[in-house]
């Protein structure tokens, strides 16, 4: 059997079964991934993060944590969003709060860096549902999200790997991205990869839509798994907080 679980959790399909966490790590084709999947159905607060009350740049997914050191436990799960700017400005569309803060870079603009790759998308949440789409269709839904990161390549499309991908590219690096399918789904790779070896891992999951999110920077904070990538620099943050019980 190809799928080796490295923890009861999961299934031959990764489908949980009351899990106390939604988080695990996971094995894969000789492979190390920390996963995370989440109901995509508005009993998590998904949404993204960049700057502190001050107006900085948290920087590091530590500062971002402390921000919640009167209520830890709320903060569930935290990773890098898209790549940045040095000055650590999202390299493509930043919506916070329902506000646009850093313009949607259009699907056929030239220039270096993943997110450049074609088909690029869009990572987005809409009336509390998580959705990753291609830039051209994110356009074509004239969403109006309270949530959104722009990001590339997108590494499945429609349940398909994209066929800009080489099976045998030679950039290997840790990779981490964010998809949908049946749940709303975060990995990160243990090792380095390319980006066919990543979709494929990604597909086998049940993932529909992936978007890559950044390499060099991967990173992530999640206190379930005991792992807390601290120091990496980091743009914009996608994280999922426990949602606030209603009345």
């Amino acid at each position: 059997m190809k799928f080796l679980i490295s923890i009861v959790l999961f299934s031959a399909h990764l489908a949980w079964a009351a899990p106390k966490s939604p988080c695990a790590h996971v094995t894969y084709e000789n492979g190390g991934y920390d996963l995370c999947r989440f109901a995509n159905d508005g009993s998590w607060n998904v949404r993204t993060y960049w700057k502190n009350p001050e107006g900085n740049a948290f920087g590091t997914l530590l500062r971002f944590s402390k921000s919640f050191q009167k209520n830890p436990s709320k903060l569930v799960f935290a990773c890098n969003g898209s790549a940045s700017q040095s000055d650590l400005t999202p390299a493509g569309l930043y919506i916070e709060d329902g506000k646009e803060l850093v313009p949607l870079v259009q699907p056929n603009t030239e220039g270096l860096g993943n997110i450049f790759i074609r088909p690029n998308g869009v990572f987005f949440v809409e009336k509390d549902r998580a959705d990753v789409r291609t830039t051209e269709e994110f356009i074509a839904l004239k969403s109006k999200p309270e949530f959104a990161n722009q990001s590339g390549p997108m590494l499945l499309v429609n349940g398909e790997i994209s066929s800009r991908l080489d099976p045998k590219g030679t950039s290997l690096k840790t990779r981490n991205a964010v998809c949908v399918g049946d749940d709303l789904v975060f990995a990160i790779s243990s090792q380095a990869l390319n980006f066919y070896t990543f979709a494929t891992f990604l597909k086998s999951i049940g993932c529909k839509n992936a978007l890559n999110l950044d390499v060099t920077n991967s990173s992530l904070f999640v206190p379930s798994l005991d792992r807390r990538d601290l120091w990496t620099p980091v743009g914009p943050i996608i994280a999922v907080l426990k949602a606030e019980p209603t009345h």
